[in-house]
């Protein structure tokens, strides 16, 4: 392997839980561009050469992760202040599910295995999946509207090609993110009732039954 990389595009929905904490849903694509080259001598022609293999996989995404903010920094004594630093652990899980795979063979010099290349198959996972920790760092910007956080993360995944043996590997990193936080005004709708002629038949009814009260007081 003489070149290897990914990129990934998605989108994710965010759900609070609590205050802090957030669970969120992605779907995204991942393409993986690989390259494989051989040299020597071959077989068939006896002679020197070398070949090359260009590939790219492609995987359907779904990445689940739970953010637990453990703490919201430091206060100060005797004061309201709050610490604009908070701190926590983010464990972000990714399955992986191949929908393409394509590559090409391009020989050069005198190479050439006809029988080997013709017998090619790259060995890509179907399904990949990877596991990764993280410690969360947030820092809170102008009134808590910007949020940056640094997360160191350690991660384990299955590979993306299959090796006898296992494929399985060990990766870390730091994540660096950048949000910003927008309150939406509140909106309140009233819905005003028109009584119509409600108060005339109202003072109607009461002066009918005042009329009829006096009947009644004559007559007895």
């Amino acid at each position: 392997m003489i070149r290897f990389s990914g990129t990934y595009i998605g989108e994710s929905f965010h759900l609070a839980l609590g205050r802090y904490n957030s669970f969120s849903l992605g779907l995204g694509l991942t393409n993986i561009n690989y390259e494989k080259q051989w040299l020597g001598v071959f077989r068939e022609s006896n002679q020197f050469g070398a070949a090359t293999v260009k590939g790219k996989i492609q995987y359907l995404s779904l990445p689940l992760s739970l953010t637990l903010i453990c703490g919201t920094g430091l206060r100060r004594y005797g004061s309201s202040y709050k610490s604009p630093f908070r701190f926590g652990i983010n464990i972000t899980y990714v399955p992986s599910f191949q929908i393409g795979n394509t590559f090409a063979i391009n020989k050069y010099a005198a190479a050439d295995s006809s029988t080997f290349f013709s017998n090619y198959k790259p060995n890509t996972n179907e399904f990949q999946h990877s596991l990764t920790i993280g410690l969360c760092n947030q820092f809170l910007l102008c009134h808590k509207k910007i949020r940056m956080s640094i997360e160191p993360y350690v991660g384990y995944g299955s590979g993306f090609f299959y090796v006898k043996g296992g494929s399985s590997t060990l990766t870390y990193g730091i994540k660096f993110q950048v949000g910003i936080h927008l309150k939406l005004p509140r909106i309140s709708i009233q819905k005003e009732v028109n009584r119509g002629n409600a108060d005339e038949k109202k003072k109607l009814l009461e002066q009918k039954q005042k009329e009829i009260e006096q009947q009644l007081n004559k007559q007895s």
